[in-house]
């Protein structure tokens, strides 16, 4: 009896520790790694997942503002500098997804979202980063991109999104957040 307790007391608190993890959106590698891998690992059984892409643009000069129109998603945005060190190349990830099954209407579902990602150079030496997800299928209710994008010195950032969690970390400008239904930190 005793070592039943102790199992599902451990049980428990592993439970606990996971759930801590999958609720953390930290900016450390591992917390991003641990959420990476719990989501997409939800999304491969409950649902289906599209071509993710990588992107990378040359460091700015100056800040990097930020301005993005989600379709339907989870958007992060964070400053990455470390010790006042503000080079460094801008990353993006896009990551569409379903959240509402499988199969061939799902595969043309994702076929059908269209995106964008651009860097614009500023004359004061900022630039504007505006990432665009869109799709044009009236069917794609359970469609969605997930965007996480990192910048050595995050400016200004604009975010629109619907059904999504927003998450903004470090950034040394004004915040305007839209989203329909989500936590937005």
């Amino acid at each position: 009896m005793r070592v039943t307790r102790l199992n599902a007391s451990l049980c428990t608190l592993l439970g606990l520790c996971l759930a801590a993890l999958v609720a953390c959106e930290g900016n450390s590698p591992m917390e991003r790694g641990v959420d990476r891998f719990l989501r997409e690992g939800g999304h491969g059984l409950l649902g289906q997942t599209g071509q993710v892409q990588n992107l990378s643009f040359p460091e700015a000069d100056g800040p990097v503002h930020v301005v993005v129109r989600n379709a339907e998603g989870d958007v992060r945005v964070r400053g990455t500098h470390k010790n006042g060190d503000d080079k460094g190349p801008t990353t993006v990830r896009l990551r569409p997804h379903t959240t509402g099954g499988a199969g061939a209407a799902a595969v043309r579902q994702l076929d059908a979202m269209k995106w964008d990602a651009q860097m614009k150079p500023q004359p004061d030496g900022s630039r504007i980063l505006e990432v665009t997800i869109a799709t044009d299928d009236p069917t794609a209710w359970f469609v969605k991109c997930e965007i996480e994008i990192d910048t050595p010195r995050l400016g200004r950032v604009n975010v629109t999104t619907d059904h999504g969690r927003v998450l903004i970390v470090d950034n040394h400008g004004g915040v305007h957040v839209k989203t329909t239904g989500g936590d937005v930190r």
